[in-house]
Protein backbone atom coordinates (compact mmCIF):
# COMPACT_ATOMS: atom_id res chain seq x y z
CA UNK A 1 0.00 0.00 0.00
CA UNK A 2 3.04 2.44 1.01
CA UNK A 3 4.20 1.67 -2.20
CA UNK A 4 1.78 2.17 -4.58
CA UNK A 5 1.15 5.78 -2.64
CA UNK A 6 5.02 6.43 -3.13
CA UNK A 7 4.24 5.70 -6.43
CA UNK A 8 1.25 7.72 -7.37
CA UNK A 9 2.87 10.55 -5.64
CA UNK A 10 5.92 10.04 -7.81
CA UNK A 11 3.43 9.69 -10.75
CA UNK A 12 1.48 13.08 -10.15
CA UNK A 13 5.03 15.48 -9.20
CA UNK A 14 6.28 13.94 -12.67
CA UNK A 15 3.37 15.04 -14.08
CA UNK A 16 3.13 18.28 -12.38
CA UNK A 17 6.80 19.37 -13.00
CA UNK A 18 5.94 18.29 -17.06
CA UNK A 19 3.12 20.76 -17.18
CA UNK A 20 4.98 23.31 -15.60
CA UNK A 21 7.96 22.82 -17.61
CA UNK A 22 5.73 22.82 -20.87
CA UNK A 23 3.74 26.04 -20.04
CA UNK A 24 7.01 27.97 -19.55
CA UNK A 25 7.99 27.26 -23.07
CA UNK A 26 4.52 28.48 -24.48
CA UNK A 27 4.56 30.90 -22.64
CA UNK A 28 8.09 32.56 -23.64
CA UNK A 29 8.06 31.05 -27.13
CA UNK A 30 4.61 32.17 -28.31
CA UNK A 31 4.18 34.39 -31.75
CA UNK A 32 5.57 37.50 -29.69
CA UNK A 33 8.03 38.71 -27.12
CA UNK A 34 5.99 39.99 -24.39
CA UNK A 35 7.97 43.19 -23.15
CA UNK A 36 9.21 43.95 -26.39
CA UNK A 37 5.70 43.63 -28.17
CA UNK A 38 4.53 46.08 -24.99
CA UNK A 39 7.08 48.91 -25.25
CA UNK A 40 4.92 51.80 -26.91
CA UNK A 41 6.75 53.59 -30.15
CA UNK A 42 7.43 57.75 -29.72
CA UNK A 43 4.09 58.39 -31.51
CA UNK A 44 2.07 57.84 -28.81
CA UNK A 45 4.06 60.35 -26.45
CA UNK A 46 3.36 63.25 -29.72
CA UNK A 47 -0.63 62.24 -29.68
CA UNK A 48 -1.02 62.35 -26.29
CA UNK A 49 0.69 66.15 -26.03
CA UNK A 50 -1.72 66.54 -28.84
CA UNK A 51 -4.71 65.71 -27.01
CA UNK A 52 -4.03 67.58 -24.28
CA UNK A 53 -3.17 70.74 -26.35
CA UNK A 54 -6.61 70.40 -27.60
CA UNK A 55 -8.51 69.89 -24.46
CA UNK A 56 -6.57 72.93 -23.46
CA UNK A 57 -8.13 74.90 -26.26
CA UNK A 58 -11.80 73.37 -25.53
CA UNK A 59 -11.08 74.75 -21.64
CA UNK A 60 -10.51 78.19 -22.72
CA UNK A 61 -13.43 77.93 -25.22
CA UNK A 62 -15.82 76.45 -22.50
CA UNK A 63 -14.74 78.64 -19.44
CA UNK A 64 -16.93 75.93 -17.67
CA UNK A 65 -14.62 73.44 -18.03
CA UNK A 66 -11.83 74.69 -16.64
CA UNK A 67 -11.70 73.12 -12.90
CA UNK A 68 -12.28 69.58 -15.11
CA UNK A 69 -8.96 67.98 -15.06
CA UNK A 70 -7.95 67.30 -18.56
CA UNK A 71 -7.23 63.52 -17.08
CA UNK A 72 -10.99 63.05 -17.31
CA UNK A 73 -11.62 64.88 -19.92
CA UNK A 74 -9.56 63.02 -21.98
CA UNK A 75 -11.18 59.30 -21.21
CA UNK A 76 -14.03 57.67 -23.08
CA UNK A 77 -16.39 57.98 -19.60
CA UNK A 78 -19.73 58.33 -20.55
CA UNK A 79 -19.84 61.82 -19.18
CA UNK A 80 -17.28 62.87 -21.06
CA UNK A 81 -18.73 61.62 -24.20
CA UNK A 82 -22.00 62.67 -23.34
CA UNK A 83 -20.77 66.59 -22.84
CA UNK A 84 -18.65 66.36 -26.35
CA UNK A 85 -21.44 65.11 -28.31
CA UNK A 86 -23.83 67.66 -27.34
CA UNK A 87 -21.19 70.38 -27.73
CA UNK A 88 -20.38 69.06 -30.82
CA UNK A 89 -24.01 68.99 -31.99
CA UNK A 90 -24.31 72.81 -30.82
CA UNK A 91 -21.65 74.00 -33.11
CA UNK A 92 -23.00 72.67 -36.27
CA UNK A 93 -26.45 74.29 -34.68
CA UNK A 94 -24.94 77.44 -34.30
CA UNK A 95 -22.61 77.02 -37.25
CA UNK A 96 -19.49 76.85 -35.52
CA UNK A 97 -17.62 74.74 -37.70
CA UNK A 98 -14.03 75.13 -36.19
CA UNK A 99 -15.52 74.41 -32.69
CA UNK A 100 -17.46 71.23 -34.82
CA UNK A 101 -13.58 70.60 -35.92
CA UNK A 102 -12.02 71.05 -32.51
CA UNK A 103 -15.26 68.40 -30.99
CA UNK A 104 -14.46 65.80 -33.54
CA UNK A 105 -10.49 65.97 -33.41
CA UNK A 106 -11.04 65.52 -29.16
CA UNK A 107 -13.24 62.18 -29.95
CA UNK A 108 -10.72 61.19 -32.21
CA UNK A 109 -8.19 61.67 -29.97
CA UNK A 110 -9.34 59.90 -27.08
CA UNK A 111 -10.26 56.83 -29.36
CA UNK A 112 -6.39 57.23 -30.55
CA UNK A 113 -5.38 57.42 -26.93
CA UNK A 114 -7.09 53.92 -26.21
CA UNK A 115 -5.58 52.56 -28.90
CA UNK A 116 -2.35 53.36 -27.81
CA UNK A 117 -2.24 51.97 -24.53
CA UNK A 118 0.27 49.37 -23.57
CA UNK A 119 -1.42 48.00 -20.41
CA UNK A 120 -5.13 46.56 -21.33
CA UNK A 121 -8.25 44.47 -20.45
CA UNK A 122 -10.89 42.96 -21.64
CA UNK A 123 -13.45 45.67 -19.45
CA UNK A 124 -11.22 48.44 -21.34
CA UNK A 125 -11.03 46.51 -25.21
CA UNK A 126 -14.73 46.52 -24.45
CA UNK A 127 -15.32 50.00 -23.28
CA UNK A 128 -13.39 51.31 -26.39
CA UNK A 129 -15.24 49.04 -28.54
CA UNK A 130 -18.25 50.63 -27.50
CA UNK A 131 -16.87 54.04 -27.41
CA UNK A 132 -15.91 53.81 -31.68
CA UNK A 133 -19.95 52.43 -31.99
CA UNK A 134 -20.97 55.80 -30.64
CA UNK A 135 -18.09 57.80 -32.06
CA UNK A 136 -19.28 56.56 -35.47
CA UNK A 137 -22.98 57.35 -35.05
CA UNK A 138 -22.36 60.51 -33.81
CA UNK A 139 -20.56 61.11 -37.14
CA UNK A 140 -23.59 59.54 -38.95
CA UNK A 141 -25.67 61.82 -37.69
CA UNK A 142 -23.31 64.87 -37.47
CA UNK A 143 -23.20 64.34 -41.54
CA UNK A 144 -27.02 65.14 -41.83
CA UNK A 145 -26.09 68.61 -40.76
CA UNK A 146 -23.45 68.56 -42.77
CA UNK A 147 -20.93 68.48 -40.20
CA UNK A 148 -18.23 66.36 -41.97
CA UNK A 149 -16.03 64.30 -39.68
CA UNK A 150 -14.27 60.21 -39.78
CA UNK A 151 -12.24 58.22 -37.64
CA UNK A 152 -8.07 58.45 -38.44
CA UNK A 153 -7.09 55.59 -41.01
CA UNK A 154 -5.13 53.80 -39.44
CA UNK A 155 -2.85 50.96 -40.48
CA UNK A 156 -4.45 47.61 -38.88
CA UNK A 157 -0.59 46.24 -37.88
CA UNK A 158 0.16 49.86 -36.74
CA UNK A 159 0.96 50.32 -32.89
CA UNK A 160 -2.58 51.87 -32.44
CA UNK A 161 -4.19 49.39 -35.20
CA UNK A 162 -6.70 47.38 -34.54
CA UNK A 163 -4.49 43.90 -34.99
CA UNK A 164 -1.79 45.68 -32.92
CA UNK A 165 -4.63 46.08 -30.63
CA UNK A 166 -5.49 42.86 -30.28
CA UNK A 167 -2.65 40.97 -29.89
CA UNK A 168 -1.58 43.44 -27.26
CA UNK A 169 -4.79 42.67 -25.29
CA UNK A 170 -3.52 38.85 -25.71
CA UNK A 171 -0.26 39.55 -24.06
CA UNK A 172 -1.97 41.49 -20.96
CA UNK A 173 -3.71 38.52 -20.44
CA UNK A 174 -1.30 36.10 -20.90
CA UNK A 175 1.51 38.22 -18.63
CA UNK A 176 -1.73 38.13 -15.77
CA UNK A 177 -2.67 34.51 -16.11
CA UNK A 178 0.99 33.42 -15.81
CA UNK A 179 1.39 35.69 -12.35
CA UNK A 180 -2.05 33.68 -10.85
CA UNK A 181 -0.80 30.24 -12.03
CA UNK A 182 2.39 30.78 -10.66
CA UNK A 183 0.76 31.65 -7.26
CA UNK A 184 -1.45 28.50 -7.72
CA UNK A 185 0.73 25.74 -8.85
CA UNK A 186 -0.31 22.37 -9.17
CA UNK A 187 -1.10 19.62 -12.08
CA UNK A 188 -4.42 20.96 -12.89
CA UNK A 189 -3.17 24.82 -12.88
CA UNK A 190 -0.53 23.87 -14.73
CA UNK A 191 -2.16 21.30 -17.25
CA UNK A 192 -5.05 24.54 -17.72
CA UNK A 193 -2.11 27.01 -18.63
CA UNK A 194 -1.10 24.90 -21.29
CA UNK A 195 -4.57 24.74 -22.84
CA UNK A 196 -4.93 28.34 -22.61
CA UNK A 197 -1.67 29.06 -23.68
CA UNK A 198 -2.06 27.41 -26.54
CA UNK A 199 -5.51 28.91 -27.12
CA UNK A 200 -3.52 32.27 -27.00
CA UNK A 201 -1.21 31.27 -29.79
CA UNK A 202 -3.92 30.42 -31.94
CA UNK A 203 -5.74 33.50 -31.68
CA UNK A 204 -2.66 35.33 -32.46
CA UNK A 205 -1.89 33.83 -35.73
CA UNK A 206 -5.68 34.16 -36.88
CA UNK A 207 -5.96 37.71 -35.66
CA UNK A 208 -2.50 38.41 -37.92
CA UNK A 209 -3.42 36.08 -40.76
CA UNK A 210 -7.36 37.08 -41.00
CA UNK A 211 -8.88 33.91 -40.69
CA UNK A 212 -12.02 33.64 -37.91
CA UNK A 213 -11.13 32.94 -34.86
CA UNK A 214 -11.36 29.71 -33.46
CA UNK A 215 -14.02 28.93 -30.21
CA UNK A 216 -13.38 30.04 -27.01
CA UNK A 217 -13.08 27.74 -24.08
CA UNK A 218 -15.66 29.25 -21.27
CA UNK A 219 -12.84 31.04 -19.37
CA UNK A 220 -11.55 32.88 -22.67
CA UNK A 221 -15.20 33.96 -23.67
CA UNK A 222 -14.77 37.76 -22.34
CA UNK A 223 -11.64 38.04 -24.08
CA UNK A 224 -13.11 36.18 -27.26
CA UNK A 225 -16.13 38.60 -27.47
CA UNK A 226 -13.69 41.41 -27.17
CA UNK A 227 -11.47 40.40 -29.91
CA UNK A 228 -13.82 40.01 -32.16
CA UNK A 229 -14.91 43.51 -33.55
CA UNK A 230 -10.88 44.18 -34.04
CA UNK A 231 -10.85 41.67 -36.81
CA UNK A 232 -12.90 44.50 -38.71
CA UNK A 233 -13.20 48.09 -38.71
CA UNK A 234 -11.06 51.41 -38.58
Amino acid sequence: MIGMLTLAGLAFGAATAYFKGRAFRLYHGGWFHTQRSLQAPASVAEHARQLDRDLSDLQRLQPGLARVERKYLGQPLDETQSLLYLLGMQALKNKEPKKFELISHLLNEIWLQERDASQLDVDRVQTLNRFQQRILAFYASSALQRGKASLPSVDPKAWAGRLSLGHRLLLNHRVKQWHEWEVWGGLTTWREACDVLERLDRWHQELETGKVLSPPSPQLKSLYEALLPLQTGP
